[in-house]
């Protein structure tokens, strides 16, 4: 099976070339489309060294295209899968830090200890470590929901199978003991009682100590002070300073990334180094701190506009991107559709081609649930790529309809169902159609967009449009 990013049509002089084969030395060649090529001096199976595998940690046919995959690719899939793992269980706890703190230091810990441990999968038990942490004993849909959410996020029947059974026997479900997953995360758990980590904390306060961990970072050549990510950090870690995203201290961040989605300018982004870690105890005191600071320094200006009538919702930190706006009616009847003199023709070079684009703003992330356009609107849902590959986008598609843009395979896919899930629940929509691509990753829209009407407990109509690479 080739990739569908690949296509020979437009391959140049370096679509074939010849390397040297890692393990013995032979020389070896690659077709640009090889994914992998057997070396016939040694017998040593090779990857094509100049394939970026990136889309092999989302992709469904990353078995069928590569066989077996390397186990530095499995790592990060499984990676990847325990950090959206951790943010979905972030989100379910609010603000409710301290079991925040304790998942993600118990996931740490026991994943450390899985490593040096053969027989236990530091992926299992990191993701035990968290998911544990939702579900009381006795709860007859724990693992149903469980196996839903691991499940959305792409995890394999066989992990899913694991994770289950090790949070089964810490809730005395089953028996764990030959279970070494179950045994890693309990030994791990039975040196880190309440009282052991309290203590830990008051060692953190009194010596700084260090870990090596994952923390926000932030780009200041990127970052335009826009304040988006400001709200999007729970913990109060990041403020606006000298017109700049700054982290207030290390200790504030937990790590997870939440806030990444906020930045429309791509300047956050988590790297590992050595940090303060994690202290929930303090993020409590931080936020303690700024609702008592609000609640009496409130903004010299609010007084004296108090009674002065108020103009539409400004935009946060006076970002025009999120500004409101409407520019019509967001969804015109058949009757005034047939009377409005629109050409439904490609327009003619040289003419003066008509947006059909009723509102502001498109992006899934920045349209609130109440803005005004979405009540009693035909919702079109279009992957970013739809608007540049379909040359009638514009004249067939989006008349009549307010539209959403959005990446499924770059952007939050817990995000997008929440947010669109709280727009199904409040807007009143009349129907939804989602324009995506014809690749592989874009497919995972169908999936968001179902998890969201789950999630709101509607039944809006949905249909389809599925574009190809060429239009």
């Amino acid at each position: 099976m080739q990739c569908p990013g690949q296509d020979s049509r437009f391959w140049d002089g370096n679509a074939v070339f010849e390397t040297a084969c890692e393990e013995c030395g032979a020389p070896l060649e690659f077709f640009k489309d090889d994914s992998a090529r057997l070396c016939k001096n040694c017998g040593h199976k090779m990857l094509n060294p100049k394939i970026d595998f990136g889309c092999a940690s989302y992709c469904p046919y990353a078995v069928q295209c590569l066989g077996e995959l390397p186990p530095a690719l499995v790592q990060k899939k499984q990676d990847e899968l325990v950090e959206q793992v951790a943010v979905a269980v972030k989100k379910r706890l609010g603000q409710d830090f301290q079991s925040l703190g304790r998942a993600g230091r118990l996931a740490r810990l026991a994943g450390e200890l899985a490593t040096e441990r053969e027989e236990a999968n530091p992926a299992v038990v990191r993701l035990a470590a968290y998911l544990q942490t939702l579900y009381q004993p006795g709860q007859a849909e724990a693992e149903g929901e469980i196996r839903a959410l691991l499940g959305q996020l792409g995890a394999a029947t066989g992990l899913t199978d694991e994770v289950c059974a090790v949070i089964a026997a810490l809730h005395g479900q089953t028996d764990g003991s030959d279970n070494p997953n179950y045994q890693t995360l309990v030994s791990v758990h039975q040196g880190s009682t309440t009282a052991q980590l309290t203590g830990r904390i008051a060692a953190r306060r009194l010596f700084v100590m260090k870990v090596k961990r994952k923390i926000i970072e932030i780009d200041e050549d990127l970052c335009d002070g826009c304040g988006q990510c400001v709200p999007g950090c729970a913990e109060g870690a990041l403020q606006i300073i000298d017109g700049k995203a700054r982290l207030v201290a290390e200790k504030y961040c937990d790590g997870l990334g939440a806030c990444l989605g906020d930045c429309p300018t791509g300047a956050l982004k988590l790297i590992e180094r050595a940090a303060d870690d994690f202290d929930e105890e303090a993020v409590e005191e931080l936020l303690a701190a700024q609702q008592a600071t609000a609640a009496v320094a409130p903004s010299p200006l609010s007084e004296q506009t108090a009674s002065k009538p108020q103009p539409q919702a400004a935009m946060a930190c006076g970002c025009p991107s999120q500004h409101i706006q409407s520019f019509g009616p967001a969804a015109a009847t058949p009757c005034q559709s047939a009377n409005q003199p629109r050409s439904q023709e490609m327009p003619t070079p040289g003419a003066a081609a008509q947006s059909n684009l009723s509102h502001w703003p498109i992006q899934i992330r920045l349209v609130p649930p109440e803005a005004p356009f979405l009540k009693g609107a035909e919702l079109l849902i279009a992957a970013d790529c739809v608007p540049v590959a379909h040359p009638a986008f514009n004249q067939e598609l989006l008349p009549g309809k307010v539209v959403l843009l959005g990446c499924p395979k770059f952007d939050d896919a817990d995000l997008y169902v929440g947010r669109l899930a709280e727009i199904f629940q409040t807007a009143g929509l009349k129907s939804i159609t989602i324009a995506i691509m014809e690749v592989p990753c874009c497919g995972s829209m169908r999936g968001i967009l179902q998890a969201a009407q789950q999630q709101a407990g509607t039944a809006i109509p949905v249909s389809e449009v599925v574009v190809g690479v060429r239009g």
